[in-house]
């Protein structure tokens, strides 16, 4: 990340069961390291018997968590939740960059990713957040009701795709997962696949049903079609 902090999440059959990042293992460990901003991902396989459970909460538990603890410092801070951007301080460094060939036409798609976005969190009550992002865990556009944190949010959902991946394809012999809807002590998280390397994703409250998350992305989905070819 900004500081160039180095942590690890541990994963074994497809559970979070251990964090490490300085002198912080376990769930401290995950819930700091959700909070880092501009983040590299590196997938290494280890051996099971090399990983130590620490962790028995759930991945939506721990990016619930690391929301809060964001909110409340940006509240500290007097700059408030609505306008935290992924930076700290005054200067914005997107903002004060020269933008590339092709600038205005991907921010004006974004625009319309967005806005598609706050059309599909409004038809349903229980939506935290949803968004679109690449399998890098970069954020591309969304919206959040609940004021959850983006990055978070790309980097959870790359992560959850990337854990899935390797024993899908193990039991299932595929060669690619198209969406996963998983059901956590806290609510819902769904993915769903748009191309080779972007993905859609929704976090949503326990009162929703999976008929609701299907129809919602699937709507979603066809909508965001043109944008993305």
């Amino acid at each position: 990340n900004q500081k160039r902090q180095k942590g690890f999440f541990y994963f074994y059959q497809g559970q979070l069961h251990d964090a490490a990042c300085g002198d912080l293992r376990g769930h401290d460990a995950a819930v700091e390291m959700v909070t880092w901003d501009n983040v590299l991902l590196n997938f290494k396989k280890l051996p099971g018997k090399r990983i130590k459970q620490r962790i028995t909460t759930g991945l939506m538990s721990i990016l619930m968590e690391a929301s809060r603890i964001r909110d409340e410092a940006l509240e500290e801070c007097g700059t408030g939740a609505a306008s935290f951007n992924g930076f700290s301080g005054r200067d914005n460094p997107a903002e004060n960059r020269i933008a590339p060939a092709g600038a205005d036409e991907t921010g004006r798609r974004s625009g319309k990713m967005a806005d598609i976005c706050r059309e599909t969190a409004a038809m349903a009550d229980h939506i935290l957040i949803i968004g679109i992002a690449d399998m890098d865990g970069g954020y591309i556009a969304g919206h959040s009701p609940a004021g959850m944190d983006r990055s978070v949010f790309a980097a959870g959902m790359a992560g959850i795709m990337n854990m899935l991946a390797e024993p899908v394809q193990e039991l299932n012999r595929c060669e690619m997962i198209r969406e996963a809807i998983v059901r956590t002590d806290k609510g819902w998280v769904a993915c769903r696949c748009l191309t080779a390397d972007v993905y859609l994703g929704i976090v949503a409250g326990g009162e929703c049903t999976p008929d609701e998350i299907q129809r919602l992305m699937d709507e979603t989905a066809g909508k965001l079609d043109g944008l993305l070819n």
